[in-house]
């Protein structure tokens, strides 16, 4: 009894006036707002509706508040200021920046994947549709329907590199089990080379045999993982910046956050330019006007990374350009290299 007497303080003004007067839950100091100046518990009811609860969360992922849009708005139109902003602390009215990218990256993607599921049905369809009015069976149909890519990948064509494409799925498991695992136990290799041959050598097969199909599933599969190759790559362009602009005397973390919102913007780029096609497509009078804000948007995207250098580390002109031009040869480097083997390896296990 004593010990909660002890953690229960009160103000002057309190022992004067008997009221009723809000608690801590935890510690038993009186509230002077949603959070406890003592140990910092929120005042947050648990016993509530179970669509409140849900209605919370989806308000704490997404951040449906003015801080959001605000956040939005300055990320699109002015390079460098919210990582400028982070870190001079001012954060509460802004969304933070790893929080920006996932919720920007899962949902671009997601809209992604189900577009082009929805897209290309609607598409096989079609195709099947015009071959069955021109009197073709089912089969013919889809066969005809794969037919260019199938002589593609056969390398039935008039380029002589391409034509060096034209690899049977027998060759494919010949060259496939010579691979050798020696860092992993003998039992364990064995079990993986055959799980890995079998698997390309049905993909190679299916791929031959129908390619729209195959490259459709395919690339949906992928994308899944792609903001996990993104997320593994952007500590190296954190790094790289590290090492450009190491007389500015900056923590790591520093180059990261300005990453973070650089990728954040470049997905909102590409919401835009995802925007402007649908409405090309839909509205075919606008496709010139649609071209020209395309230009738009690529142009400011190339000008707002080259920016967000410059203002972020307060350099000149010339070493912000050279930096840039560094950071994007090296960076773009990377990205392709990783990602063809992140494409090799899907592929593989797919």
């Amino acid at each position: 009894m004593g010990e909660l007497t002890e953690n229960v303080t009160d103000t002057p003004a309190e022992a004067e006036v008997n009221v009723e007067v809000a608690r801590c839950g935890n510690c038993g100091v009186a509230l002077l707002g949603t959070y406890c100046s003592d140990c910092g518990q929120e005042d947050r009811a648990v016993r509530r509706p179970f669509w409140r609860i849900l209605r919370q969360l989806f308000h704490a992922v997404f951040e449906l508040d003015g801080r959001v849009y605000r956040s939005l708005y300055f990320l699109y139109t002015r390079p460098g200021f919210l990582s400028t902003e982070y870190l001079n602390g001012r954060r509460a009215r802004y969304t933070p920046p790893l929080r920006m990218f996932l919720v920007l990256s899962i949902s671009f993607f997601l809209i992604v994947s189900i577009a082009g599921t929805f897209g290309s049905i609607f598409l096989d369809e079609a195709d099947l549709n015009a071959a069955l009015a021109a009197g073709e069976t089912d089969a013919e149909a889809l066969q005809q329907s794969n037919q260019p890519i199938r002589d593609l990948i056969a390398g039935e064509t008039e380029d002589e590199d391409l034509a060096e494409l034209d690899l049977s799925a027998q060759d494919v498991r010949a060259f496939l089990e010579q691979l050798e695992f020696p860092f992993l136990p003998a039992a364990t290799g064995q079990q993986l080379q055959e799980f890995i041959v079998d698997q390309a050598t049905d993909n190679y097969a299916e791929m031959r045999e129908y390619p729209l199909g195959f490259f459709r599933d395919f690339i949906g599969e992928s994308l899944e993982y792609v903001t996990i190759f993104i997320l593994l790559m952007m500590p190296l362009l954190a790094l790289v910046q590290w090492a450009l602009f190491i007389f500015k005397g900056r923590y790591y973390v520093e180059h990261f956050i300005l990453t973070l919102h650089n990728h954040s913007y470049l997905i909102v780029s590409t919401y835009l330019l995802a925007l402007t096609g649908v409405v090309a497509s839909q509205i075919p009078v606008l496709a010139g006007f649609v071209e020209w804000v395309d230009f738009v948007i690529v142009m400011w995207a190339w000008i707002y990374l080259y920016l967000s250098l410059k203002f972020f580390y307060g350099t000149g002109y010339i070493y912000s350009g050279l930096a840039y031009v560094v950071a994007s040869a090296i960076y773009g480097s990377l990205i392709i290299s990783g990602l063809t083997v992140f494409l090799v390896i899907a592929f593989l296990l797919y």
